[in-house]
């Protein structure tokens, strides 16, 4: 007769893909917060405030979006990031998203200035 055999141990996928983002979390939140800040400043520094504050926030949010965007793992980002998203990968896409928060603020103001 056979000797019985240990049951093999059962991990789920999405433990042994886990570790902590604490890194890109932090380096992303600063990263959109001086973006922010710097779209406020130059829109404060031109005399138009208002328009700072929304360049800002438009930047803020443009650059959280993307980063919720890649680490939901949301259709498309398999594509950008085949082997998962990573630190410079996860920077260079929040970086670039603020940026384009705040030129889309900024040609909105451009188009509709009042």
């Amino acid at each position: 007769s056979n000797p019985p055999q240990p049951t093999p141990e059962i991990t789920l996928a999405a433990e042994n893909d886990r570790r902590t983002l604490w890194g890109e979390w932090w380096l992303s939140i600063i990263l959109v917060m001086v973006i922010g800040f710097s779209a406020y400043r130059v829109g404060a520094s031109s005399g138009l405030v208002r328009w700072g504050i929304r360049w800002s926030l438009a930047s803020v949010i443009a650059g959280l979006a993307v980063y919720n965007y890649i680490l939901l793992r949301l259709p498309g980002v398999a594509l950008l990031f085949p082997q998962g998203p990573t630190l410079i990968g996860i920077t260079l896409s929040v970086f670039c998203g603020s940026l384009i928060g705040w030129l889309m603020a900024f040609l909105f103001q451009r188009i509709f200035r009042s």
